[in-house]
């Protein structure tokens, strides 16, 4: 986890979570601080998993440079908290919107983008894949996590080869649960791929179609005579 990724995890615990004493601080080297926090749950809750963290930033002391760009790297340090808490076992994850490519051209990635929302009451681990069938054959997997009340956007890409081309259906299988996969999501997309090949032929049939109806003469002629 990271703190890119931290969209991905429980929103409300971010309230729930105090850090004793000061969160700004300077170390000198070799130098170490314990911190403490307190994380306090509201009286009235409904679900039994809640995840977030904290996020800690450190950044070199380092004297202002004069006439000239100054880049300076840090650390990042992400802690993740999980907190359990007493309330109904609740498995219940939905695909709330879905968005699919019509057309693909070969060596152009395509995007699979589904929104999933947990109204349960525990994590959802999500297994699964993307079967993508036509005159060729793929397979994608999809994994994830998606916690109770958070929204998850799974992007998944598909670039297609040299030899596909024509009417592909891709059907996506989601499998879900807080330990096994007992649940399952389903939902299937129609695509077209065109190979880039194809669109080449067809510009260069253009082309020589319309220079013989201007009556113009190719540059290079091939004559074979029997003797």
């Amino acid at each position: 986890m990271d703190s890119i990724h931290l969209v991905y995890s429980d929103k409300g615990i971010a309230n729930w979570i105090t850090i004793n004493g000061n969160t700004t601080f300077i170390l000198k080297p070799g130098e170490s601080r314990k911190i403490t926090f307190t994380v306090k749950a509201p009286s009235k809750i409904n679900y039994s998993d809640a995840v977030g963290a904290l996020i800690i930033r450190g950044l070199p002391l380092v004297e202002n440079a004069t006439g000239g760009t100054q880049i300076t790297h840090g650390v990042e340090l992400v802690i993740p908290i999980r907190v359990g808490l007493p309330g109904p076992i609740i498995e219940s994850l939905e695909l709330i919107n879905h968005k699919a490519p019509l057309i693909l051209l070969s060596f152009i990635p395509g995007e699979f983008v589904y929104e999933l929302r947990n109204n349960g009451t525990v994590q959802a681990n999500m297994t699964g894949s993307m079967e993508i069938k036509g005159l060729t054959s793929h397979n994608i997997p999809i994994g994830g996590v998606v916690y109770p009340e958070d929204n998850y956007t799974l992007i998944e890409r598909w670039t297609p080869g040299w030899t596909d081309l024509g009417l592909y259906k891709v059907d996506t299988t989601i499998k879900y649960g807080r330990f096994q996969a007992t649940k399952t999501i389903t939902t299937s997309d129609n695509i077209i791929v065109i190979p880039v090949w194809l669109i080449i032929l067809i510009i260069i049939g253009v082309v020589v179609w319309i220079l013989r109806r201007r009556g113009v003469e190719p540059p290079i002629r091939i004559k074979i005579e029997r003797k």
